[in-house]
């Protein structure tokens, strides 16, 4: 069974799981007309996890210096249920950063509960969802949403299960354009 997973990252934060609708494409996501396409910036994601129960909770995106004040912007745009800037010092950071130096920086999506470690994974599975509108002045202002496809072969190999709860309602519609 192919298990997909959606997240709205704009106010107010929602889910789509079993999509289907992760990949190449043109989607409706809360009926606005998306595109999907690569990250606004060259990154590939870690994986953010609850080490006791092994759940998969979200994505972890390192931001290298050219792209932090993009990642930023960004970032102020998000839902803080599901998305943040990991920025500062070491001691002030989430646990799931505790391994990493205080000058790498973390643009971080999650759908589950609050993860402890960083698994280096670099996906190549994740898709973004950029509206079509052309009202808009930079790409960054397009982002609509994430995608992560075949979330079942991501708990294969890396011994991962689902989380236990979920942060956001399950409420967000995709469907084909």
């Amino acid at each position: 069974m192919k298990s997909d997973i959606v997240v709205a990252l704009l106010a107010p934060a929602e889910l789509c799981v079993d999509s289907g609708k992760v990949g190449d494409g043109r989607y409706a996501l809360r009926g606005v007309p998306c595109g999907t396409g690569f990250p606004p910036w060259p990154m590939a994601a870690d994986l953010l996890v609850r080490e006791a129960t092994q759940e998969l909770c979200g994505l972890a995106y390192q931001v290298s210096s050219q792209f932090r004040m993009e990642a930023a912007i960004l970032a102020a745009r998000m839902d803080p249920l599901c998305a943040a800037y990991i920025v500062g010092p070491s001691s002030g950071r989430p646990l799931a950063y505790k391994e990493q130096t205080s000058d790498v920086e973390y643009l971080q999506v999650l759908w589950g509960e609050t993860p402890d470690t960083l698994v280096p994974a670099q996906l190549a599975g994740d898709v973004w969802y950029y509206r079509d509108d052309s009202g808009f002045e930079s790409e960054l202002e397009r982002v609509e949403a994430i995608g992560v496809a075949d979330l079942q072969e991501l708990f294969q190999q890396y011994g991962l299960r689902p989380p236990n709860r979920l942060r956001a309602p399950i409420t967000l519609r995709a469907e084909d354009l």
